[in-house]
């Protein structure tokens, strides 16, 4: 039971999150009865209504709506102070130019990095993908299916279970530099970037941003790379393998 709280912003509802019914998962290969299931949105609702927290109803709206989020958080100096990973396709055009300077990212990739091995990928990415979204944003899809296909070869089959645990400690040169799938829980290791979303350079901005995100006239620069060893966390995580 929650004690009693008072939160600085109410709890945005709409009965349409029930409408999410997972019939089941993957987890590592095999097939799971789905836990994300209508109930846990309920549950977390009612525990806090219980504790007093106001509640509102969601209200449908289109993407013009969020254009003034990177607005707004200047207007009241939430920018830099404002610790923000706004990674995801469509949060560059959703936020505009008023994002620019001021937004920043950390992801595993970005079109911009320097010495970029993944540059020629990237480029035969953007040729065949749609127009209105021709960014090759996720290089982690890339990484999996490398490693799957690593891990299959090692293993000498397709066999699910055999393959997780051909994938258990398996270590690899990636495109932005050395990869690691931790044993412990199976959580990959890799180099990270921060970088910011910029005015792109053919707009006036730093000739760093030479490609934009999503045709929005922002384009992301690096700010620090972090090394693969260096994000590695501790975990508590007692990985039950089949």
């Amino acid at each position: 039971m929650l004690a009693a709280v008072s939160l600085p912003v109410p709890v945005i509802w709409s009965d349409d999150c029930l409408r999410h019914e997972p019939a089941g998962e993957v987890w590592l290969g095999l097939w799971e009865t789905g836990t994300e299931v209508p109930q846990r949105a309920t549950v977390l609702l009612d525990a806090l209504t219980a504790a007093g927290v106001a509640g509102t109803d969601a209200v449908p709206h289109g993407d013009d709506a969020l254009n003034g989020i990177a607005y707004f958080s200047m207007e009241f100096g939430l920018n830099e102070s404002l610790p923000i990973y706004a990674g995801g396709l469509g949060t560059q055009t959703a936020m505009g130019e008023a994002a620019a300077g001021h937004v920043k990212i950390v992801a595993e990739y970005h079109s911009n990095v320097e010495h970029n091995k993944a540059a020629a990928w990237d480029a035969a990415y953007r040729k065949q993908a749609p127009k209105e979204n021709p960014d090759f944003y996720y290089l982690r899809g890339k990484i999996m299916f490398d490693m799957l296909v690593a891990a299959m070869k090692k293993a000498g089959t397709d066999d699910p279970v055999k393959v997780a645990y051909a994938l258990e400690g398996m270590k690899m040169k990636g495109d932005m530099g050395p990869l690691e799938m931790r044993k412990t829980d199976h959580q990959l290791i890799q180099p990270l970037y921060v970088f910011t979303l910029e005015k792109s350079a053919a707009l006036g901005g730093p000739k760093a941003a030479k490609i934009e995100m999503e045709h929005s006239g922002l384009a992301p620069v690096t700010d620090a790379r972090i090394e693969a060893q260096d994000t590695a966390t501790p975990t508590t995580c007692k990985m039950q393998r089949p």
